[in-house]
């Protein structure tokens, strides 16, 4: 398994929307974070379960899709994006 770190300069992050997306095996469970011009700063994706659906791609982890939507609900508005300004 491969470890990998990143660091984001978030001084100009405005805005973080939730997405949900088409993809090749199902939807995409998506979180962006933008700047005021609405540019991405980052994407962050919610991961398959490669490992629990026999090495493919396709099955999200028991309750992962769940809690994405209980963010969505709890940080996200009706033109799902959030002022991280506020």
């Amino acid at each position: 398994m491969a470890s990998f770190k990143c660091s984001i300069n978030l001084s100009k992050a405005a805005y973080l929307s939730f997405d949900t997306l088409r993809g090749p095996y199902g939807p995409l469970y998506t979180m962006r974070i933008t700047d005021l011009e609405g540019e991405k700063i980052t994407t962050i994706l919610l991961n398959y379960d490669i490992d629990g659906n026999g090495g493919k791609p396709g099955k999200y982890p028991d309750g992962a899709v769940e809690h994405w939507e209980e963010m969505l609900r709890k940080w996200g508005d009706r033109y799902g994006a959030v002022s991280l300004l506020e």
